[in-house]
């Protein structure tokens, strides 16, 4: 295909609804090299996501092994919570905590700081791991009413990991949880304070409980994906229920902004897959080769948005050429 080719499709990029609306798709099965023997065991079926971050994700499957499998997905839908498991969280929690977090990052400009939050407990009060749960359910409320109220939104975005305090677990062998919070706002740290002692400290009064006062630690920060990574990586230990979470707002902004399928040849894998990288000129990037040389995955942590729109059209007019060569045969 001829990279000089001026006449394209329309995608566009909406950069109010932060959304790619796709041109339809076309149903042939075709390359981007153009052949009149090219049939499906040829085909490799490319698998492109972008995020709104700037962050793509590539793929290639056989379309012949796709086919003959003829098997449905069992996958269950996403979901925005999971299990602590004894060695950490897994993989697809560290993945998922890693792009809120950098979903957070891209939201700065238009929400003010962010704020990382740590809420732990003391000698006196403190909850075992389902009844701090319930603690940080009473928290999240009242923050999420002042947030709300104070920035005028509707959906809040928070993430949260749980985490065993290694210092106490070692010195008593007490295995008593904390949560490290990050936001894409400012909160200011009295209000942290109140709202963490009366989540649980109320219930402890009216049980007849012992209390102590609190102190929660609130600290403002340019990155919340540094930050979050030191928990995503360290080791765990097992805790009761999950071991993070986070709100409706962020786990609907953790979808991609684009994502298609596109039937090629081995020519149009490569030629995809160097566009793909060429997008970016950041070093972190990652890439994975099969056995028999197919590229199977790319990674790339920021892309430009310009020139990726331009690859999908470019794409995509080349389909409809194709479709259209096909036609006339």
């Amino acid at each position: 295909m001829a990279s000089s080719m001026k006449t394209k499709v329309e995608i566009n990029f909406n950069q109010g609804n932060r959304q790619f609306e796709s041109a339809s798709k076309v149903g042939s099965q075709i390359g981007l090299s153009y052949s009149p023997n090219l049939t499906v065991f040829n085909l490799n079926r490319v698998h492109l996501k972008r995020y709104s971050w700037g962050e793509v994700v590539v793929s290639t499957h056989d379309v012949a092994a796709l086919n003959m499998s003829g098997k449905q997905s069992n996958r269950s839908p996403p979901t925005n919570k999971g299990e602590r498991v004894s060695n950490g969280l897994s993989k697809k929690g560290r993945r998922r905590i890693r792009r809120a977090a950098l979903l957070y990052d891209q939201l700065q400009g238009e929400l003010g700081s962010k704020v990382m939050i740590t809420l732990g407990y003391g000698n006196k009060s403190k909850s075992g791991h389902r009844e701090s749960k319930a603690d940080l359910d009473r928290f999240i409320k009242s923050l999420s009413r002042y947030v709300e109220k104070a920035y005028k939104v509707k959906d809040v975005h928070y993430v949260w990991v749980a985490e065993i305090q290694p210092r106490r677990l070692k010195e008593s062998g007490e295995a008593v949880i904390h949560y490290h919070m990050v936001l894409p706002y400012f909160i200011p740290k009295e209000l942290v304070n109140k709202w963490w002692n009366n989540a649980v400290n109320k219930p402890r009064i009216k049980a007849g409980l012992p209390t102590q006062t609190l102190l929660p630690n609130v600290i403002a920060c340019h990155s919340a994906a540094q930050y979050m990574s030191k928990y995503i990586t360290e080791e765990g230990h097992r805790i009761e229920g999950n071991g993070y979470n986070m709100s409706q707002a962020t786990s609907k902004g953790l979808k991609p902004l684009f994502e298609d399928c596109v039937d090629v040849d081995g020519v149009g894998v490569e030629y995809i897959y160097d566009k793909v990288w060429n997008t970016s000129k950041n070093l972190t990037k990652y890439g994975y080769t099969d056995e028999e040389g197919t590229r199977r995955m790319l990674w790339v942590c920021d892309t430009n948005e310009y020139a990726f729109s331009e690859l999908i059209n470019e794409i995509r007019y080349d389909q409809a050429n194709q479709s259209t060569q096909r036609a006339k045969e």
